[in-house]
């Protein structure tokens, strides 16, 4: 049996996003998530949850540019990467080898989180719905 404070954490992989908009500049199309570790945290463990993406594409389907910022949100926990861009509101990534990555601090409670990856420019979008089980 595992302790009170013990979560299992189940993944689910829900990506969303519109396929872009033809003739717009920018990150296009849906930016896949995902987690790790994918199958369980202990609620307010040190250890955060590493959220990572696929190779997200720009207005022609090519590799985004290193640099390509992102805003990044957590709806449980709190993301402990650093803002790439404090004058935007919220917190911004940037790509690296057209991909991005963020972190995410265990939560003190169980629910649904839904951490989010949208383009600053362009119509790129995804999500992740990660479970914090009791």
């Amino acid at each position: 049996m595992y302790p009170p404070d013990h979560v299992r954490a189940r993944e689910q992989r829900r990506a969303v996003g519109d396929g872009g908009d033809e003739g717009a500049d920018g990150p296009q199309g849906v930016i896949t998530l995902t987690a790790n570790p994918t199958d369980s945290t202990v609620v307010g463990d040190l250890t955060p949850v590493q959220i990572s993406s696929g190779i997200i594409q720009d207005q022609l389907s090519q590799p985004v540019a290193d640099g390509t910022l992102f805003t990044v949100t957590a709806s449980l926990g709190a993301i402990s990467s650093a803002d790439a861009d404090a004058g935007i509101p919220g917190i911004q990534v940037s790509s690296i080898g057209g991909q991005i990555s963020f972190t995410v601090a265990a939560p003190t409670v169980s629910g649904d989180a839904v951490f989010t990856a949208s383009a600053v420019q362009g119509t790129a979008f995804g999500e992740l719905i990660y479970t914090f089980l009791p």
